[in-house]
């Protein structure tokens, strides 16, 4: 594997830099090395051959690191300071397994009330309400998942760039849209595998902008696919600020691990500076208390993502298109109704909110200026999926 380097400093010799470089599998370390004998010139180039071999490869994700480090202490800085890092994507795949079932039976339950269905295996149930469309609980092995209904959600808790543009009067026929949907029909249809699939109709009672179609297939693994199609129903609506689930899940889901960009909260004008791998941490660490509470803690280019408690049980999202998410210990809505760190409550619960897409920071000015165009969200028809499977050990 071949690299082209090019020394753009007026005077310095990259000699002066400890060089290494990393050949990432799916986000972790696969093998590593070290350049530091480069002897390259201040405006010299020079092409550089990493000793690892990569064919075709169709399975895995890969990514190669490379950084620049001090080799000795500075007066600007210390020896290992970072100077300068660039990943390079060799190969992007990933792609979402259902889980094999040699071990177990295929039937799954259906209990059916006047207000709900009850889908039910022999380690996991599902349920959904017939009022509203949504599914309200998902348990595995006696462990809540989710334990509020997973809603669609078009609204973010405004940045201080957004209320300089006015987000509110702009975009904001979009912050009550999941509390007026009307639930129009939900569907249930078992399938040959044994699976069981259930389509949900909605649409906004009021205005009639959106229909929304969920298809939930339940795998008998308790794997959950939802296929989620947005149809927009009139012409000239406003951009989305965001197209996310929300949902809560327990308190004791207190660590988030993430293959996507990292370490720090990124989003899609925002994210060079993040570089694509496995990230671990509580909960608690990888949220941003800005001065003014408001949307933080975003993490996209997602393969996927995992909220678990201290015995390691807990739920994965996963997906076959890159996604974003939020993890907080706070409601989204609390975001917005807070004017400092402190006034956030400690809630019983976690957030998750799981992002398809979320507008742009922007940042071009502070008092009027939207994100760039390519960072919005137009309305339009959509077509996203996403898994949910639990994490079990």
């Amino acid at each position: 594997m071949t690299f082209k380097v090019e020394n753009h400093f007026q005077f310095t010799n990259l000699n002066r830099f400890k060089i290494t470089w990393e050949l990432l599998k799916n986000g972790l370390v696969h093998s590593k090395g070290d350049l530091s004998r480069l002897d390259l010139g201040a405006h010299e180039s020079q092409k550089i051959t990493l000793p690892c071999k990569i064919e075709d490869d169709k399975i895995n994700d890969v990514h190669v690191n490379i950084e620049f480090r001090l080799k000795h202490d500075h007066s600007w800085a210390k020896k290992n300071h970072l100077v300068a890092w660039e990943q390079f994507e060799i190969y992007q795949n990933f792609q979402v397994r259902p889980q094999a079932q040699t071990k177990l039976p295929s039937d799954i339950t259906i209990e059916e009330s006047s207000h709900s269905y009850i889908f039910a295996h022999q380690r996991w149930n599902a349920q959904f309400d017939k009022t509203n469309c949504k599914l309200v609980r998902y348990t595995y092995k006696h462990q809540d998942l989710i334990s509020s209904p997973l809603k669609l959600n078009f609204w973010r808790a405004p940045t201080d760039n957004d209320i300089g543009f006015k987000i509110y009067e702009k975009l904001g026929m979009w912050k009550h849209w999941s509390d007026s949907s009307k639930c129009h029909s939900i569907d249930v249809m078992r399938q040959k595998d044994g699976s069981i699939d259930i389509t949900t109709l909605e649409s906004d009672a009021e205005h009639q902008n959106l229909e929304i179609r969920h298809t939930y297939h339940l795998h008998p693994s308790g794997m959950i696919k939802l296929d989620l199609d947005i149809h927009t129903l009139k012409s000239n609506l406003p951009d989305f600020p965001k197209i996310s689930l929300e949902t809560r899940v327990p308190k004791t889901f207190s660590r988030v691990k993430w293959y996507g960009r990292g370490p720090m909260e990124t989003y899609i004008d925002r994210k060079r500076s993040g570089t694509i791998g496995v990230y671990e941490f509580l909960l608690k660490e990888q949220i941003f208390n800005y001065i003014k509470p408001q949307e933080n803690g975003n993490k996209t280019d997602l393969r996927w993502l995992e909220l678990k408690n201290s015995n390691d049980q807990g739920l994965k999202i996963l997906a076959n298109e890159l996604f974003q998410a939020n993890v907080w210990p706070y409601q989204s809505s609390d975001l917005e109704s807070a004017q400092h760190p402190h006034e956030l409550p400690e809630r019983k619960h976690n957030t998750l909110s799981i992002n398809f897409k979320q507008m742009g920071l922007g940042g071009i000015d502070s008092w009027g200026a939207m994100p760039l165009e390519k960072y919005r969200i137009p309305a339009k028809n959509y077509h996203f999926e996403v898994y949910l499977q639990a994490i079990s050990n």
